[in-house]
């Protein structure tokens, strides 16, 4: 299995409000880039869900995973055993994680502490969020 490191992160301009996200998959010297925003009402956890599960369904082929956030809510969204909030996404990010065949691990990382890959994804989502923002000007 390959090993593939996740960094994501989500952002919202007012919370809710609009939101965007961002994630970056490395494996074997290799990085992609995925980004994307949402232009209604959306919260920060929604979008810290998304990108983890986008960055997931981009995964071809069964890996072995380790997701790097500072969302300590992404982290127990997986491993709870009963969800309060936003069930679809977190049903979408364990079928995800489940129909890939994925093992998963979680590294917790603190945010603006200078982490590149984080504060790269803090980025993109910010740049995310303000296209959304404008999106409706």
């Amino acid at each position: 299995m390959d090993q593939v490191s996740i960094y994501s992160d989500g952002c919202c301009l007012g919370n809710p409000g609009v939101g965007g996200w961002g994630a970056i998959l490395t494996c074997r010297g290799h990085e992609r880039v995925l980004r994307g925003h949402c232009s209604e009402k959306t919260t920060n956890n929604q979008m810290e869900l998304t990108a983890a599960i986008e960055a997931i369904k981009a995964l071809k082929k069964p890996c072995q995973v380790t997701i790097f956030t500072d969302s300590t809510y992404v982290m127990t969204s997986y491993t709870a055993k009963k969800p309060k909030a936003n069930l679809q996404l977190v049903h979408t990010f364990r079928k995800a994680i489940h129909d890939g065949g994925h093992e998963l691990n979680f590294q917790h990382v603190y945010g603006h502490t200078g982490i590149v890959n984080n504060e790269r994804c803090d980025k993109i989502a910010k740049e995310q969020a303000m296209k959304a923002r404008y999106a409706h000007v």
